[in-house]
């Protein structure tokens, strides 16, 4: 019983110190130098936290752990060597491993004996054209029975030795041997061409492995730099925090950036490990200690119509397909022979010895044989009528696989062509903002320092400056590898490094042509950063850029107003003025393809930018990502029925611009005759038509509303001149042009005659007047329909009498008391009336009204059609200069609530004041 208690006990101790010396529970022990006890009291406790960030908690006597700082080690990435190391690798250029890897591959040696099987095949072949010699020797007993001397006699038995000399020629094979032959060849050109095949395979995995370590590099010097400038920003962070200068929450938020880094790093550096075995693995032992660094190579493509031709003519796949078809054809014929006769011609001389005779009596009788065999098959089971169609359905295979590979390289050359043009764009735009990111890095590493920025900007700066460099060194990487591809796939990837398989040592290592001309700066390893920079301020420096007009955007609004509502566009938005927008579009190079409309945003206008015409979403969606972003503004594709809507409410007025007021009228409703359908000028309109297709036109505006344009082509007497049609996949548009004309000139003095608010609001322009035939030829069976209003004047019809209090818009207003000014049909008798109605609107106290803003005449016009105003007066004050009053009112509660109705910016301006 005392040996269980003494064992138990021991156990239990055992148990203890197992127990403390755990990894869960070592925090709980006083570390002798990455730990400080801490004994809580309220004195000791104030004085650890001045300065600091200070959080209550209960006392629990426990010793609290200081972290260390976050200075990890970089790992190592070459055995035991770091990432510095990697400068004294020997630098090796693309050509040299090229050359080094076909030279080893043993998959190229398979290919090359390949070759040299189907040379020995076609020599073999050759063979059917000449003689065969044979030399026989025999030895045999024979037995007859009966006898050559009767058949009741006894059997004779003979004893001989047979020599025999054969020669055999074909005479004729129905084409067997000829074909054979052609066949062969063939078949020879065919092992070549996959001899080409496998080198160029080789090639492009040389490649791979090689911008594999180049860019995996690029992007492990990246990440160090970033990871030095993080545990710069974590040192100074740290002795802010020690000073009192920065919060708990800064250290760890530095803290996790830096572990965060330190993460990316270990990645970057196992992406770098994992390159080099690969490279190591396709260039061979020899090149264990190099190290590839080009990565600027010229790179040139054609048009894509151009680049699938000669990929059908070119690609080594296809090639090798042609070839297998002509070698089939000459099997084909080889087997169609079998249905000829065979001739041969056959020689033979024998001497035979009968070993039976005495050596004196010996026995020699010789033979001689000329001979001619004809051997023609009658039936063998359908194995030559077999073997024919086994050939001919070879032949439709192989042209199966020769049409699926044009339409899968087509799809791969398309794809290859659309992705280098596009990161062409992608790496210059993630050079602007890698150079953007740097100014702002280095503006804020200043302001941190001086205690002037917050440490969060600072980390989203470095996070992206890093991200910009990343993507970079990626996008470099794979405009490289899609450009090489494209060759691959176009059959001229061994044609681009100078090399010729068909002689038999075309690898020449001491060229040095092709390194000077497509190498890097030098032999040195230049960082991919710096010479991003540097290729871009030369082509800034050498770019001439092309001047984009409003004339390409005037056009391109006709088109775009004439497309299918179901088509999409780009929406990019939202600019402050129009002149932001044509900015925008001149920077971008987008004048060809941009269509710009002003929006309503909280009573105030931006302007939106629609970009291109897809007939798809998905296209639409492609060309977005290709675009070139720009902070703060959005990018989405929409319905370019949607970007109409938007246009038409801009033209028609925004219903919510329009100021509404309170009004109590004694009304008599007058309406003249009922307005008739409106045509435009039928003499016009033929001469239009009949004109020739090089003349000239002014294509004056666009709008939707027949009102409006009744208007216009009144106010300033434009009908004789002007030719009005609709057009629009809605019968939505109305097109006014102005004029014919045989000259441009002519047409530009006709332009410069139409009035100033023509010219500023519709912004008209001078066109070929073939387009616009076309249009309306298109259209041609659209009417234009009836305005609300009749379009001659004559007699207005009384409808009702009525007084009623209604809110009512200021342009409501003045259309019913301009046209009840423009009718002169109307009686004295009604006349009186409506001047007894207005006495009643005005009451005997004071008026009062909005002065809304004194202004140059020349900003007149701009400032009513800006915003919308209607019920108006304008006064002179002499010195260019005029004064805006909106509307009379009984009382200022009345001319305030008015006011509050229109536009912010008038409402920051005006004055309410008396008459």
């Amino acid at each position: 019983m005392k040996i269980i208690k003494l064992s138990i006990l021991f156990i239990f101790i055992s148990f203890n110190l197992l127990f403390a010396n755990s990894p869960d529970n070592k925090e709980k022990s006083l570390p002798s130098e990455e730990s400080v006890k801490i004994e809580v009291t309220p004195k000791k406790l104030l004085e650890k936290t001045k300065g600091m960030e200070r959080i209550s908690g209960k006392d629990t006597g426990k010793t609290a752990i200081f972290s260390k700082p976050i200075e990890k080690s970089l790992k190592k990435i070459f055995g035991e060597e770091s990432t510095s190391d990697a400068k004294k690798y020997e630098k090796v250029t693309l050509i040299d491993v090229v050359l080094e890897t076909i030279s080893n591959n043993y998959k190229v040696k398979v290919a090359r004996e390949k070759v040299r099987q189907a040379q020995i095949d076609l020599d073999t072949a050759y063979s059917g054209y000449k003689p065969t010699i044979d030399l026989e020797y025999s030895n045999a007993r024979t037995k007859l029975d009966p006898s050559d001397d009767g058949r009741n006699t006894d059997a004779n038995k003979y004893n001989d030795e047979t020599i025999k000399l054969q020669l055999k020629q074909n005479l004729y094979s129905g084409g067997a041997t000829e074909y054979k032959i052609k066949g062969l060849k063939k078949s020879l050109e065919v092992a070549k061409n996959r001899y080409e095949l496998s080198i160029a395979t080789e090639i492009q995995n040389a490649i791979k492995a090689y911008m594999g370590v180049v860019f995996s590099h690029q992007s492990l010097l990246v990440t160090e730099s970033n990871m030095k400038s993080l545990k710069r920003i974590l040192e100074i962070v740290t002795t802010k925090y020690k000073l009192g200068a920065a919060t708990i929450g800064d250290l760890n938020s530095i803290k996790a950036s830096v572990s965060n880094a330190e993460t990316k790093l270990s990645k970057t550096n196992s992406k770098f490990v994992e390159a080099l075995r690969y490279y190591e693995y396709i260039a061979g032992e020899k090149f264990k200690d190099t190290l590839p660094y080009e990565y600027n190579f010229k790179i040139k493509v054609g048009e894509l119509d151009k680049l699938i031709e000669e990929s059908f003519e070119n690609n080594l796949n296809i090639v090798s397909y042609r070839l297998t078809i002509e070698s089939e054809r000459n099997k084909l014929k080889s087997a169609q022979s079998s249905f000829k006769p065979k001739v041969d011609l056959e020689l033979s001389s024998t001497r035979i010895f009968s070993k039976d005779a005495l050596p004196e009596d010996l026995y020699i009788q010789n033979r001689t044989s000329a001979m001619i065999k004809v051997k023609y098959n009658l039936y063998n089971g359908d194995k030559d009528y077999n073997k024919v169609l086994s050939v001919y359905s070879t032949i439709r295979e192989v042209n199966y696989k020769i049409e699926e590979e044009k339409r899968k390289l087509k799809w791969i050359i398309s794809n290859l062509h659309q992705s280098l043009h596009s990161q062409d764009d992608s790496i210059q735009s993630t050079i602007d903002e890698v150079d953007s990111s740097n100014v702002t890095v280095e503006s804020y590493w200043e302001a941190f320092k001086n205690g002037e920025q917050d440490l969060l900007t600072l980390l989203t700066a470095q996070r992206q400056l890093n991200t910009a460099q990343v993507s970079l060194i990626e996008s470099y990487q794979n405009r490289l590898n899609d450009y090489y591809k494209l060759l691959f796939e176009s059959g001229a990837l061994v044609e681009h490094f100078q090399l010729d398989p068909t002689k038999d040592n075309f690898i020449d290592f001491t060229k040095s042509n092709y390194k000077k001309k497509n190498s890097a700066l030098s032999a040195e390893q230049v960082n991919l950063m710096e010479f991003a920079k540097r290729k871009e301020k030369k082509e800034k420096e050498t770019t001439v850029q092309k001047v984009d007009t409003l004339e390409d955007i005037l056009k391109f609004k006709d088109k775009f107003l004439d497309t299918d509502d179901d088509y999409f566009t780009i929406y990019i938005g939202k600019f402050k003025s129009i002149y932001d927008t044509f900015n925008y579009i001149k920077s971008n190079k987008f004048s060809k393809k941009s269509f710009m409309v002003d929006e309503l945003e909280n009573y105030k206008f931006k302007n939106v930018l629609a970009y291109g015409i897809f007939e798809t979403k998905k296209d639409a969606n492609t060309a977005v990502d290709s675009l070139k972003k720009v902070e703060n503004k959005e990018y989405k594709v929409v319905s370019i029925g949607k970007i109409k809507d938007l246009y038409k409410k801009y033209i028609d007025g925004y219903d919510q611009l329009k100021p509404k007021e309170l009004v109590e009228t004694r009304t008599i409703k007058m309406v003249p005759k009922a307005p008739s359908e409106y045509f435009t000028n039928k003499e016009f309109k033929d001469k239009f038509l009949l004109a020739n297709e090089d003349y000239y036109t002014i294509n004056l505006a666009t709008l939707s509303n027949l009102d409006s344009v009744v208007r216009l082509v009144n106010r300033e007497n434009l009908y004789d001149n002007s030719f009005i049609f609709r057009y629009g996949p809605k019968k939505e548009w109305i097109k006014i042009v102005y004029g014919v004309y045989d000259s441009y000139e002519k047409a530009e003095l006709a332009l410069n005659s139409l009035s100033s608010d023509v010219k500023d609001k519709y912004f008209p322009i001078i066109e070929s007047i073939k387009s616009k035939q076309d249009l309306y030829k298109k259209y041609s069976d659209l009417k234009l329909g009836t305005p609300s209003f009749s379009t001659k004047k004559g007699e207005f019809v009384k409808l009702s009498e009525e007084t009623k209090t209604h809110l009512r818009d200021a342009k409501t207003k003045k259309i019913i008391q301009k046209k009840v000014q423009d009718k002169p049909s109307i009686n004295e008798e009604k006349i009186e009336k409506i001047e007894k109605i207005k006495d009643k609107e005005k009451p005997s106290s004071e008026k009062y009204t909005i002065n809304a803003v004194k202004i140059k005449k020349d900003k007149v016009n701009w400032f009513l059609n800006r915003y919308e105003l209607k019920n108006y007066n304008i006064k002179d004050l002499g010195d260019e200069k005029v004064e805006i009053n909106l509307g009379t009112f009984d009382s200022k509660e009345d001319a305030l609530k008015a006011l509050n109705k229109y536009h912010p910016y008038i409402q920051s301006s005006a004055k309410i004041v008396k008459e």
